[in-house]
């Protein structure tokens, strides 16, 4: 229904001729003899318009004005996007691949989205890849389906942290074990554990990434630290440890006296 610019329409039979349409789509041929006329039409993209009949044959008498119009649709109106996600957190800067009717490449914005957008009907396949498989593991990491005509499909791809890190460590005072410590972790995980009672603690299956380590729960009357958290660097499979060595209090004492 919409016009259609630029369009070759050719006019043989008792004449030839050639004209081009204009900004509404249109064209005209004046002043013909009568006669029979086959026009045809041309120069058009053909990847992204269709036309069932790019010829038509006309028979005009004298003073007749004959109408032929052409009327095509755009192939280009199908969609297929989605989002990359870890845990329901876009992931920005992923690759998407696809291939099929047609090959395209994107990334992922800073929400974790994509667009394939005027695509052809067809089948078609998205791939993802250029995240860190190191940090972040997906279950499937294609998709293969078809779209037609003026259809928008969802291809969303949703992945997990790897969490194979962990942190362990102790509490003691003087060197002696100290069981019941409340120790907190914060960063890109947060838990809490107690020290058992040989004053050890661990922290297991923890994402890559800094944290920090804190103490807390214990007798403060009795027992001082000097460092009370501690900040800790993980790769991904690492083991970091973090352990704290205090005072009691009237030790301390007696040495400052």
């Amino acid at each position: 229904g919409n016009g259609l610019s630029g369009v070759t329409v050719s006019l043989s039979g008792l004449e030839s001729r050639t004209a081009t349409t204009d900004a509404a789509g249109q064209y005209a041929f004046a002043e013909l003899r009568a006669g029979s006329y086959t026009v045809g039409i041309s120069g058009f993209d053909a990847d992204d318009h269709g036309f069932s009949e790019t010829s038509r044959s006309v028979t005009v008498a004298l003073g007749q004005t004959e109408n032929v119009p052409f009327d095509g649709i755009r192939l280009r109106t199908a969609v297929i996007s989605g989002r990359v996600a870890i845990e329901g957190n876009g992931l920005a800067g992923v690759t998407v691949n696809l291939s099929g009717a047609e090959s395209r490449e994107a990334t992922t914005d800073a929400a974790g989205q994509y667009t394939f957008a005027e695509l052809r009907a067809g089948s078609y396949m998205v791939a993802i890849s250029g995240y860190d498989a190191e940090q972040f593991w997906f279950e499937q990491t294609s998709w293969s389906g078809s779209v037609v005509l003026g259809q928008s499909v969802n291809v969303p791809f949703d992945g997990h942290y790897i969490s194979t890190a962990s942190i362990i460590g102790s509490v003691t005072v003087e060197g002696a074990r100290l069981g019941g410590v409340t120790v907190s972790i914060s960063g890109p995980e947060s838990q809490t554990t107690t020290t058992d009672h040989n004053g050890q603690y661990a922290f297991a299956q923890l994402r890559a990434g800094t944290y920090t380590v804190a103490i807390s729960g214990y007798d403060a009357e009795q027992f001082w630290f000097e460092q009370t958290s501690q900040s800790v660097t993980l790769g991904v499979g690492e083991t970091g440890a973090a352990s704290f060595d205090g005072q009691r209090v009237a030790t301390r004492r007696a040495r400052g006296s």
